[in-house]
């Protein structure tokens, strides 16, 4: 009678921890790329330990690979307002940004990042790359009116040598 008595309460307890979610739990949903089911378990964990950052950067990660960049960048941002130094924060921030279309403040994002630390991922080759793409999107009818003039002159230096052989 003690026996079964003692097997019921391992068994109460064993299904109340298994009914309570866990950080590894979420972790191993992210891992398999059920983004949804990892979302639903840092929503849970979040409810219960509202002051642990680690969970809402998690969070923002589900948001981010569920392409919802608003929500993902309000928990970019939640880690940021406790933790202003935090890069991957910072970096996952500017690319919810770019997700969401907000170019121009993505690349502020950027260039805050780059100002903490130059050799952070591919930082500097981004900042890069959007400043070309607005150069270009700025200038481009300078640019082809040079290639439309190079091809005038090409022709022009291929018409008068050929006058000329015959």
């Amino acid at each position: 009678m003690l026996f079964l008595g003692f097997i019921f309460l391992l068994l109460f307890f064993c299904e109340d921890s298994s009914a309570q979610p866990t950080a590894a739990v979420a972790e191993n949903y992210f891992a398999q790329q059920q983004f949804d089911s990892a979302l639903s378990v840092y929503n849970q964990l979040i409810q219960e330990y509202p002051d642990t950052l680690s969970l809402y950067f998690n969070r923002g990660l589900c948001y981010y690979k569920l392409n919802q960049p608003a929500k993902a960048g309000a928990d970019f941002n939640y880690v940021l307002a406790q933790d202003s130094l935090n890069k991957e924060a910072l970096y996952l921030k500017a690319l919810a940004l770019e997700q969401n279309g907000e170019q121009e403040a993505a690349i502020k994002t950027f260039e805050k990042l780059f100002a903490i630390d130059e050799n952070y991922n591919d930082v500097a080759k981004r900042i890069k790359n959007y400043r070309l793409a607005v150069y270009l999107s700025r200038n481009w009818y300078y640019m082809i009116a040079m290639a439309l003039l190079v091809i005038i002159f090409l022709a022009t230096v291929v018409t008068l040598k050929a006058s000329r052989r015959v």
